[in-house]
């Protein structure tokens, strides 16, 4: 864990994907997912930033004070985040109450994006035009990702 501290620590920026869903057993849990060059490596490297069980309540307000938490632990100032990605529920990106927009109360300059996969499962929902163009751009990016 030390490395990967040092490794976000000395990324001059980082990017955040976060997901709330619940267990087997009824608990939410909240996964926080970092993504930052290694100047080290020399490389772009993905690894989990935490996981964290959200007892009673997933508002946003709870979604936030995890992913606070999170940073805090690991020492990581929220100003060297510079997106976030989510599912798109209520809780992540509500216009007053979400995760993201509190985050982005101390960081405005904060990028949000609705996650890559949900996004293609909601375009395989619409038919098949968008079905097809988001079918072609997994293929790209999956031939992208292995070279």
């Amino acid at each position: 864990m030390t490395q990967l501290t040092d490794d976000i620590k000395n990324a001059e920026c980082i990017s955040l994907a976060v997901d709330e869903s619940t267990d087997s057993i009824d608990n939410a849990q909240l996964s926080v997912f970092v993504r930052y060059y290694s100047e080290a490596k020399g490389t772009f490297c993905e690894d989990i930033l935490g996981l964290k069980t959200l007892h009673g309540h997933t508002r946003g307000e709870d979604i936030y004070e995890a992913i606070m938490q999170m940073l805090k632990e690991m020492g990581i100032d929220l100003k060297t985040v510079v997106s976030i990605a989510t599912d798109g529920a209520p809780a992540m990106i509500g216009r007053e109450k979400g995760a993201v927009q509190r985050l982005k109360e101390h960081h405005p300059d904060l990028l949000s994006y609705h996650c890559i996969i949900h996004q293609s499962v909601l375009c395989s929902n619409l038919g098949k035009e968008y079905s097809d163009v988001i079918e072609t751009i997994m293929k790209r990016v999956n031939y992208l990702r292995a070279s």
